[in-house]
Parts: C-alpha cells; sequence; structure tokens
C-alpha cells in the first residue's frame, strides 16, 4: 500500500514503520523475483548459444541469422527457445555424424 508523504508524517510512528516495513518486504520480494529470473536466463544462455553455434557451422549464417531461426522454429512449434536449443543441442551430442538440421542449408 504506497502511502503519500504528506499522509505519512500524520501516522503515529509504529503505523509508519509497519507501512515501511510493508513497502520494504514488496521491495524485497519484487528484486527476488527478479533475481531468480536473471538466473534461469544465464543457466540457459548457455545452451542457447551453442545451439547458436550449431547453426552457424551447418548453415554457414552469421550468429542472428541462427538465432532467428531459433525463433522462428520457436514460434512455430510453441515451445520455448531455450527447449528448442536444448533439443538441438543434445541431438548434436548424440547423432550420428551429418547434418543435424532438415532443409537445404540457406
Amino acid at each position: 500500500m504506497a502511502v503519500s508523504s504528506a499522509a505519512r508524517r500524520r501516522l503515529p510512528r509504529y503505523d509508519l514503520h509497519l507501512v515501511q516495513t510493508a513497502d520494504e518486504a514488496r521491495h524485497r520480494d519484487e528484486l527476488q523475483r527478479e533475481v531468480a529470473q536473471l538466473r534461469e536466463a544465464l543457466r540457459f544462455r548457455a545452451t542457447i548459444d551453442q545451439a547458436i553455434g550449431i547453426i552457424q557451422a551447418e548453415r554457414r549464417c552469421g550468429p542472428e541469422d541462427a538465432f532467428q531461426l531459433l525463433v522462428n522454429v520457436s514460434q512455430r512449434t510453441n515451445v520455448k527457445v531455450r527447449s528448442v536449443a536444448a533439443a538441438l543441442v543434445s541431438l548434436a551430442e548424440t547423432a550420428p555424424p551429418g547434418p543435424l538440421l532438415p532443409g537445404e542449408p540457406r
């Protein structure tokens, strides 16, 4: 509950302390959510970068084009980019030598 500075001056000290504590707890919760999201993004960044490298090697394209290919597959299949990337990296680790990506290179 956001309280204006004028309203804060009228509150008894204890009530003011409660309002400040609630504001600080809300801010702490927001920061904890943000940290969790950033940690998750970092966790998947390496996998996405590996998938981009695989696509670059197979399609002879730049990193932006490779990432766009991941995004396109993600959108067409309604699967998160990180999951598409993880599947490609897993396939590269287990598949016999040869092309990994369907279709003709661009």
